[in-house]
């Protein structure tokens, strides 16, 4: 069995996993406190993504899987998030919040 941790922007966050058999997914531009994480999500379009540049040089420079429902073509790691069987597993018309989309994903 898969045994994943969320990590999100919380001051918590440090207490993440460093078993290298947990998967630690985090979100947006929270790799920068999480960087023992093995994907990252970013679920934001263009308009609604952290506009640091940083953040936009990490989503084009990482090795590491970067979930999305908006990859950029400049993205060599993006991976589409299946977020229509997630949506028809849960029977739902959208989820309202990032981690929502990450426990349904590791579910």
């Amino acid at each position: 069995m898969r045994r994943v941790a969320i990590v999100g922007a919380a001051n918590h966050r440090t207490e993440a996993p460093t078993d290298p058999d947990v998967e630690v997914w985090t979100v947006n531009d929270c790799w920068h406190n999480t960087p023992n994480y093995t994907r990252l999500y970013e679920v934001h379009g263009r308009a609604e993504r952290n506009p640091r540049p940083d953040h936009a040089e990490h989503l084009r420079t990482t090795d590491r899987p970067v979930w999305c429902f908006y990859p950029e073509d400049d993205w060599p790691t993006a991976q589409m998030i299946p977020s229509g069987e997630i949506l028809a597993r849960f029977r739902r018309p959208y989820f309202t919040c990032s981690i929502s989309w990450l426990i349904a994903h590791a579910l």
